[in-house]
C-alpha cells in the first residue's frame, strides 16, 4: 500500500474491509491513479476479494466509513496534484449485492443555507472567516520539553525499540503511554511540569558517571540500541530493556576526543587520534584499525565491489576522499582540497562510479570512483547545515545562514533543478513520499513538491526547527527552539 490503509468492521455480518491506494509505500506518483478496496470474512482474512473503487489520474487520501447492514462509504480526495480545486469525492459499496454506487462528492450547507461542494478553498475559507488559518490542516502537539545544557543544534531524538529517545543534554524515552521517562533506569528527578497537564517530564539524575561531565557528539541506531559516543566514551544503551549495555574507551587511550560514528557492515567505525578504528556492535571491544601516514582523520568507510575502501579523511592542511585496498594496506588513489583547520565529519556519498564529499560545510565535491579525479564542485554557501543526502539520481542539501536555501541538484551532472530560499535556513529536511518535509529558523516547517520545488503547505511551529525532521506513522517530529527564555521542545505534527 502507498497510502493508507484505512479499515471498517461489519459486525452484523463479519466482514472487514480495507480501502488503500495500491503500490509501494511511500511511492505516491506510482499510485495515485488507482483507490482499491479490499474486503474478506474476518474469520478467514485469506478468503480476500478486492474491487477498484476508483481508476482515475490524481486521486489520493482514502478513507472509509461504516454505514452498518454490509454497506461502507469510500472517500477521497480528487485533484490531489493538480492546480485545480480539491475535490472531496465518495462512493457506496454494498457487500450483499456486492455492487459499486456511482460517484458523488461531499455538500457542505453555508451559514446563509447555500450548498456547495466541499472543497479545499471552501474549508479555508470557512476556517479564515471564523479567525483560523490553514494550521489547522497541521495540528501540531507538544509531546517534550527540554532545557539548556546543550545548544539546540546538538539535541536530536530516534524511533528505537517502539519509543522515540530524546537527548537536549540528558536522555528520555517517551512513548504515548509513559510518557517521557530515563532509558537506563536510576534516581529520576521532575521537572518542567506547568508546560503540560498529561505528560510527565523526567530528566537522568545518575545515569553514566562520565556523561556528567561531557556531552553526546555522535549517535546511531542499531535494533534496540542507541550507540553513542561522548567526547572521549562509546556507549550502548539497550532501549527496550532500560539498560547500558556496554561502554567502551573510544579515544584509543591517547586522550584525544574520539570522532563521529558510522555502522559499517557489523562494526562501528570512528577516528581515535590517527587511525580509523572499529568496534565489535555486541561487546564494543576495538577489533580492528586503519591507520595512513600524514593523515589525522579518517571517517565514513564505504566497502567497493572489489574489497577496497572508500575512505573520506582530514587534517590540518587539507581533506579529501581515498580509496583504499585493506589487504595491501596500501592508498590506491587520494583526492585533496587545501583549506584551514580539520573537519569534525565527512560524509561520504555513492552514486554509480561517483563520490561526494563536502569540504569545510562550504562546497560539494564529486569525484570519479576510478581514479579520484574531480567531475565537479558546487558551492554550498554560506555554510552547510544539513548533510547531503540522495534520492532518484538527485542530491539535497540545506544550507544555513541569512541567505539559506534548500537545494536540489542532478548528482550526475551537478546542475541544479532547484532551488528553494528559505530565510535565515534550512536546519533539517527529510523525504516523505514524493515530497520533503523540511524545517527553518523562521519557525516554518514546508511540505515541498520534490519534482518541482513548489511549497505545498507550510506551518508556523512557534520555534525555530533547529533538531532533525522524522516522518513516523503519517506524523512529522521535530525539535524546536522558541528563544533563550524558551525551552527546547520536541514536537509531534499531524501529516495531510
Amino acid at each position: 500500500s502507498a497510502d493508507g490503509p484505512n479499515m471498517a468492521f461489519d459486525s452484523k455480518y463479519g466482514i472487514m474491509f480495507c480501502v488503500y491506494m495500491p503500490g509501494l509505500q511511500g511511492h505516491y506518483g506510482e499510485s495515485r491513479g488507482r483507490i482499491s478496496l479490499t474486503y474478506f470474512p474476518a474469520s478467514q482474512p485469506t478468503n480476500t476479494k478486492t474491487i477498484d473503487v476508483i481508476v482515475e489520474k490524481d486521486v489520493y487520501v482514502p478513507n472509509i466509513i461504516g454505514l452498518g447492514d454490509g454497506k461502507v462509504r469510500i472517500l477521497y480526495e480528487k485533484n490531489s496534484r493538480a492546480d485545480a480545486d480539491h475535490y472531496i469525492g465518495y462512493k457506496d459499496f454494498d457487500y450483499l449485492t456486492n455492487t459499486l454506487s456511482e460517484e458523488r462528492f461531499v455538500q457542505i450547507q453555508k451559514e446563509n443555507g447555500e450548498r456547495v461542494f466541499l472543497t479545499e478553498s471552501e474549508q479555508f475559507a470557512y476556517l479564515r472567516a471564523h479567525g483560523y488559518t490553514e494550521q489547522v490542516y497541521w495540528p501540531t502537539e507538544q509531546i517534550a520539553i527540554g532545557g539548556h545544557t546543550v545548544i539546540p543544534s546538538e539535541c536530536f531524538f530516534e524511533a528505537v525499540a517502539g519509543k522515540v529517545v530524546i537527548y537536549t543534554g540528558s536522555l528520555w524515552t517517551y512513548t504515548e503511554e509513559e510518557g517521557l521517562r530515563s532509558p537506563c533506569g536510576g534516581m529520576f528527578e521532575r521537572e518542567n511540569e506547568k508546560y503540560t497537564e498529561t505528560l510527565s517530564v523526567y530528566e537522568i539524575a545518575a545515569m553514566i558517571e562520565e556523561m556528567k561531565r561531557y556531552k553526546i557528539t555522535s549517535h546511531l541506531v542499531f535494533g534496540d540500541c542507541l550507540i553513542f559516543s561522548d567526547t572521549y566514551n562509546l556507549y550502548c544503551v539497550d532501549v527496550r530493556k532500560s539498560m547500558v549495555k556496554w561502554s567502551t574507551d573510544a579515544s584509543n587511550s591517547t586522550s584525544l576526543p574520539c570522532g563521529s560514528i558510522y555502522l559499517f557492515e557489523d562494526k562501528i567505525s570512528f577516528y581515535g587520534s590517527d587511525r580509523l578504528l572499529f568496534a565489535d556492535i555486541s561487546s564494543g571491544d576495538i577489533v580492528d584499525e586503519i591507520k595512513i601516514p600524514r593523515i589525522t582523520k579518517l571517517f565514513s568507510p564505504i566497502r567497493m565491489s572489489d574489497g577496497t575502501l572508500l575512505i573520506g579523511y582530514t587534517n590540518w592542511s587539507g581533506a579529501g576522499v581515498l580509496r583504499y585496498d585493506p589487504i595491501r594496506k596500501k592508498v590506491i588513489w587520494k583526492s585533496k582540497r587545501s583549506f584551514e583547520g580539520p573537519l569534525s565529519r565527512c560524509v561520504l556519498l555513492l552514486y554509480n562510479n561517483l563520490a561526494y564529499w563536502c569540504k569545510n560545510d562550504t562546497e560539494l565535491i564529486c569525484v570519479n570512483i576510478d581514479n579520484g579525479e574531480e567531475v565537479y564542485s558546487i558551492s554550498t554557501r554560506p555554510w552547510l547545515y544539513t548533510d547531503p543526502l540522495l534520492k532518484s539520481g538527485r542530491i539535497i542539501f540545506g544550507t544555513s545562514g541569512a541567505d539559506g536555501f534548500l537545494k536540489n541538484i542532478d548528482a550526475e551532472s551537478g546542475e541544479e533543478i532547484w532551488s528553494l530560499p528559505l530565510k535565515n535556513g534550512c536546519a533539517s529536511f527529510s523525504f516523505h513520499g514524493d515530497t520533503v518535509i523540511a524545517g527553518d529558523f523562521e519557525k516554518k516547517l514546508y511540505r515541498i513538491d520534490f519534482a518541482s520545488g513548489k511549497i505545498l503547505r507550510e506551518l508556523n511551529v512557534g520555534g525555530e526547527v533547529v533538531g532533525k525532521v522524522s516522518v513516523e506513522n503519517g506524523s512529522v517530529y521535530t525539535v524546536v527552539w522558541g528563544n533563550e527564555a524558551e525551552p527546547i521542545k520536541l514536537i509531534k505534527v499531524r501529516l495531510y
